[in-house]
Parts: structure tokens; sequence; C-alpha cells
């Protein structure tokens, strides 16, 4: 098993995983991201 095959297979999720979770924390992370963008676009 080469090192790109290993890491896919440790770091993948499976169906069994609960999917919402790693949604809401992308969503979490836009929310981060347009703050900043907010706060540029004012001036601040």
């Amino acid at each position: 098993m080469n090192n790109y095959e290993k890491f896919v297979r440790d770091n993948s999720f499976s169906v069994s995983d609960d999917i919402q979770f790693y949604l809401d924390g992308m969503n979490e992370e836009y929310g981060e991201i347009s703050g900043v963008i907010k706060r540029m676009r004012r001036g601040d």
C-alpha cells in the first residue's frame, strides 16, 4: 500500500459517520470567513 492509499484509508469517513457533523463544521468556518469579508468591506 502506498502513502496515498494509507492516507485516504486513515482519513476518509464512511457512510456510518454523521455527515451533519461535517456540514455544521463547514458552515461554521464559512460564517467566520463571511465576518472577515464584512469587516473589510465596512473598513473596520
